[in-house]
């Protein structure tokens, strides 16, 4: 099973037991307003999930306060494939995630930066990776743009769409 999705935090639930919502359900609307009100319409917190041959490599839980930064990071690969080298951008995560290009795949690399825990790396074929990473970023710019949600200028709101321009035809 392969399947990306974004999911938004409810950041006035309690941290031990946070609630996230996907995108795909309709209270989620409300909890983006809520969210971007409370961050002066900054920042939308939530996680993304991606499993790939129904191994998680991300999962909802690895938090990041802008979705938005979080999604422009994990396209770099495909907006900017003669890179090789890759950081997933999760904000004020306990997380730092690596992506790098090897041969026809890509590796995460994944470590937890509160412990001195050991790097693991989970492997994804490049054309895969680009689809499902593709179809996860064009849902996400769409419920942004169906539901009208405003953010600020200060926000990276308007280089997020950019990107999408960039890479639509590549998709």
């Amino acid at each position: 099973m392969n399947k990306i999705e974004t999911f938004i935090s409810d950041i006035s639930s309690d941290i031990e037991n946070p609630v996230f919502l996907p995108i795909t359900n309709s209270d989620s609307v409300q909890l983006v307003r809520h969210t971007l009100n409370e961050n002066n319409n900054d920042y939308l917190e939530g996680g993304i999930s991606f499993i790939y041959d129904s191994e998680a490599i991300l999962v909802k839980e690895m938090v990041t306060t802008d979705l938005l930064i979080t999604w422009q990071s994990l396209i770099e690969p495909i907006l900017f494939p003669q890179k090789k080298k890759y950081c997933v951008e999760l904000l004020d995560s306990l997380y730092e995630i690596q992506i790098e290009e090897i041969g026809e795949g890509y590796t995460f690399s994944i470590k937890e930066t509160y412990n001195d825990s050991e790097w693991i790396s989970k492997e994804i074929p490049i054309k895969e990776y680009n689809k499902l990473v593709g179809v996860g970023f064009s849902e996400f710019r769409e419920y942004l743009i169906k539901h009208q949600f405003t953010f600020s200028e200060e926000s990276v709101y308007l280089s997020f769409m950019e990107d999408y321009e960039k890479i639509k035809n590549r998709l």
